[in-house]
C-alpha cells in the first residue's frame, strides 16, 4: 500500500472530526444569541433604566432597591399580612452608581420626589419604596431632619433619624416605645431581627388609627419611619412601605 492510500482514512477522519466541531460551534453560537435576545428582551419588560450595581445585580428603578440588590430580610406577619422586613444596609456605591443616571430619574435622590418606585435620599441616608409612588406628597419638614409622605385618604409615613447616644441596637428605644404604649392601655406586637439592629412595632391606637413603626440602627444613627393610617385598603401598602425602609451605609 502506498503513502498517499495509507493517509486516506486519516484525512476522512480529520474532515469528520472537523465537521463535528462546526456543529458544536454552531449551535453554542445560536444558543448564546438567543440566550442573549431573551435576556435584553426581558431587561426591557422590567422597565425603567438599569445599572449594573457592585454586586453584579441589574437594578431597576421601577422596583423595590432593597429587593433587587439583596438586603437581607426576615419574613414578619403584621396586621395579619406577611412582609418583608429589611435587617442590612444598601450599599452607597449602588446608590451612587444610580445617581449618576442621565435621564428622568436624575437629581431625584434627594428625598423630594420619588425615582420609580423608591423615595431614595441621599443626604438622610436612607431609601423607602411604594407600590403607589404616585399616591404620596413628599414634604420636609422646616429643620429639614424629616421626611412626611400624605396622601388623598389622610395616610402618612414620616420618616426621621438621630444620633445613637451611647447604644448600638434598638432594645432601648423599642422598650421605651412598649412601655409608653403599654401606660397608654395600648398593646402592641413586635419584633426584633437577630443583630438587634432592626426592629418592626404595630398597635391599633386609640383613634382607631393603624400605626406601624420601624427603628434601623445604622452608620452610628437610629433611623425610625412611622406609618398611620384609617384607610383599611392602605394597610398592607404603608406597611410593607416601612418594613423596607433601609438606611445607606455610610463608608
Amino acid at each position: 500500500m502506498s503513502e498517499s492510500e495509507e493517509s486516506t482514512p486519516h484525512v476522512g477522519v480529520e474532515k469528520e472530526k472537523t465537521k463535528r466541531t462546526l456543529i458544536v460551534t454552531s449551535a453554542i453560537t445560536v444558543i448564546g444569541l438567543t440566550a442573549t435576545i431573551l435576556f435584553f428582551q426581558n431587561i426591557g419588560d422590567r422597565g425603567g433604566t438599569l445599572k449594573v450595581s457592585d454586586k453584579g445585580v441589574e437594578v431597576n428603578l421601577q422596583q423595590p432597591i432593597t429587593s433587587q440588590v439583596g438586603t437581607s430580610a426576615d419574613s414578619v406577619t403584621v396586621f395579619g399580612a406577611e412582609v418583608r422586613v429589611t435587617t442590612g444596609t444598601v450599599s452607597d456605591s449602588v446608590v451612587k452608581s444610580l445617581e449618576s443616571l442621565q435621564g428622568a430619574e436624575k437629581g431625584a435622590f434627594s428625598g423630594n420626589k420619588f425615582a420609580g418606585s423608591n423615595l431614595i435620599d441621599t443626604a438622610a441616608g436612607f431609601v423607602i419604596a411604594s407600590d403607589r409612588p404616585r399616591a404620596w406628597k413628599v414634604q420636609t419638614s422646616a429643620d429639614g431632619l424629616s421626611r412626611s409622605l400624605r396622601d388623598a385618604s389622610g395616610s402618612a409615613i414620616v420618616l426621621s433619624s438621630r444620633v445613637a447616644i451611647g447604644v448600638t441596637d434598638v432594645r432601648r428605644d423599642l422598650t421605651q416605645l412598649v412601655d409608653s404604649l403599654r401606660s397608654a392601655g395600648i398593646r402592641a406586637k413586635t419584633t426584633l431581627d437577630a443583630s438587634a439592629s432592626s426592629a418592626m412595632i404595630w398597635y391599633t391606637a386609640t383613634d382607631s388609627s393603624q400605626v406601624c413603626i420601624k427603628l434601623v440602627a445604622a452608620n452610628n444613627k437610629v433611623y425610625r419611619a412611622m406609618a398611620t393610617t384609617k384607610d383599611e385598603s392602605a394597610v398592607r401598602s404603608i406597611t410593607a412601605s416601612v418594613a423596607a425602609f433601609t438606611p445607606i451605609a455610610s463608608k
